[in-house]
């Protein structure tokens, strides 16, 4: 009998014991869930005027449970005529040397939840809130040569991808912050954005 008894404690007390990992998992699904950062449908933003780069829209991201993100980025760049060394598109990322420090965002206009995007011809920038920025990590990239000699060249980008911090792709140290930007340059005439989505949320 007392072996029974014993028997259903410990039956209880695995139970007891899923049940608590089973709401944790939730707990951390929505606090992963929660912590985003998105927008869609932006018109045209800043036009770069060669020699130039710059930073279009960025989001900001504090890590909370797995420090890993799902990053997707897709628009279309208007590249100018002629425009024989190329114009890019690319999605970076920067964290401040610092644990813990945040990141400041000039020239940006607030877009959606949690992003900022260019306007005019003012690309934005950014800064570490104390110390450096480490260096950036290009995750993707998308290039646009255009031989004509008088019309805009079109073309469509398209990133996404689960991507972690800036070193190895490891996952962000909780309570870190990182930035996740669209950047580009152009080398002889002007390169213009069109956003259509630019999303990133922490995975459980």
């Amino acid at each position: 009998m007392s072996r029974q008894v014993a028997d259903g404690n410990d039956l209880g007390a695995a139970r007891v014991q899923d049940l608590d990992w089973t709401r944790n998992a939730v707990l951390a699904t929505r606090a992963a869930l929660q912590n985003r950062a998105y927008t869609d449908g932006v018109a045209t933003m800043a036009t770069l005027t060669a020699p130039t780069a710059g930073i279009f829209a960025v989001l900001l991201l504090t890590a909370k449970v797995s420090g890993l993100f799902m990053v997707s980025a897709s628009g279309y760049m208007q590249v100018g005529a002629p425009e024989a060394g190329g114009a890019s598109i690319s999605l970076e990322s920067q964290t401040p040397a610092t644990a813990g420090v945040g990141i400041n965002i000039s020239n940006g206009t607030a877009s959606g939840t949690g992003v900022q995007v260019s306007s005019a011809t003012t690309a934005i920038t950014i800064a570490a809130a104390s110390g450096s920025l480490s260096a950036a990590q290009n995750h993707a990239q998308a290039t646009g040569l255009n031989g004509l000699a008088s019309s805009a060249l079109v073309a469509p980008f398209s990133f996404s991808g689960i991507l972690g911090s800036v070193v190895g792709g490891q996952p962000l140290a909780k309570g870190s912050t990182i930035a996740y930007y669209l950047a580009g340059t152009v080398a002889t005439t002007t390169l213009t954005i069109n956003l259509s989505n630019f999303s990133a949320f922490e995975m459980p």
